[in-house]
């Protein structure tokens, strides 16, 4: 069955195939129907064959327990090796014929007799038709509601996008980047329950973002700031906000520490120290995907610890930065250094 006919028509080299698809078209008994016609359609339309029109699905005429989904598994070129490819796929779990098939025995009996006395599949060929437009679209079926097998034949993977949906990207092509920091697609499909997690805990953020970022994450809690009161929330003489003990404040702002989180990076290498500095990649990637949890913070603050091996003394090189890498140094000091500390957007 494999020298003689698994010859495909011009453009297809089987010998060039996957192993897996010479296996199968070898043992075909081996794999389950649905999981051999996932495997021959990607196979096809590497080659730029359509499988609807490839793949022919035939009736068993088998009266015995079948012991595989599928009895027989051809590979057929046309006339004079000229004609396209086919599969021509015997199934034995589904049809109108055979032990399983929906028709009495006898026609399976009458016609496997007919078939063994002339050589003919002329009446078995009848009812291919007929079956085998009921067997593709069971596949189809199967195929919609089991999106976890990875990209489809069209090389498409439903399952990234809802996945990404839900960590809240839009439709997008996969390993494309996203238009805020250049957050990686599958990476926010991989973080979506974290992200669409109604408990937030410090420890989430910090899991998510260190797995991320590739670098040592904590996250301090109750680490806010001054939050401005507006005109009709600050406490006036006379008018609302009053009551001693209920709402009554001092001054235009409150001391709000449960509004804010500090995000420690580090320690770190000098060369990831740069890619967190303020407006660097690495910090808009951090403030990017702290956007896309579910809560909302307002005092975001992020401090970037460098390593005491890291640090040289400042010099008159030009090469130094105020506030930021610069440190005077009159004896050697290998302490982490955790002076950048900054506000996200």
């Amino acid at each position: 069955m494999r020298a003689a006919q698994r010859q495909p028509d011009a453009g297809v080299n089987v010998g060039a195939s996957a192993g897996v698809i010479d296996q199968l078209l070898a043992e075909p008994w081996r794999y389950e129907l649905f999981q051999a016609i996932r495997l021959l359609s990607r196979w096809l339309r590497r080659y730029g064959l359509s499988p609807d029109t490839a793949i022919r699905f035939e009736n068993s005429l088998a009266l015995s327990f079948p012991a595989s989904d599928i009895e027989r598994l051809q590979l057929e070129q046309g006339p004079a090796g000229g004609g396209a490819m086919r599969l021509r796929v015997r199934t034995a779990v589904m049809g109108l014929l055979g032990v399983n098939g929906t028709l009495p025995l006898h026609y399976t009996e009458r016609i496997a007799a007919w078939e063994h006395a002339t050589r003919d599949e002329g009446p078995r060929a009848f009812y291919d038709a007929f079956s085998g437009r009921q067997l593709a679209l069971f596949y189809r079926a199967w195929r919609k509601y089991r999106v976890r097998g990875g990209p489809d034949e069209h090389n498409r993977d439903r399952f990234l996008a809802q996945l990404a949906a839900i960590g809240g990207a839009g439709w997008q092509r996969a390993g494309q980047g996203l238009p805020d920091a250049g957050l990686a697609y599958e990476s926010l499909a991989y973080f979506a329950a974290q992200l669409r997690s109604r408990v937030v805990s410090a420890g989430l953020i910090a899991g998510v973002l260190g797995e991320y970022l590739q670098v040592p994450v904590a996250v301090e809690q109750f680490a806010g700031g001054w939050d401005a009161l507006g005109a009709q929330d600050r406490s006036r003489l006379g008018e609302d906000n009053c009551d001693v003990g209920m709402g009554a404040t001092l001054g235009e702002r409150l001391l709000r520490p449960e509004l804010g989180i500090r995000i420690r990076v580090g320690p770190v290498t000098s060369t990831v120290f740069e890619r967190f500095l303020p407006g660097a990649s690495g910090a808009r990637a951090l403030a990017a995907l702290l956007d896309r949890f579910a809560i909302e913070v307002p005092f975001r603050e992020l401090q970037v610890i460098l390593r005491g091996d890291q640090i040289d003394g400042a010099s008159l090189d030009g090469t130094i930065r105020l506030g930021l890498d610069g440190f005077l140094c009159t004896r050697p000091d290998r302490r982490d250094r955790d002076d950048v500390c900054y506000l996200l957007p």
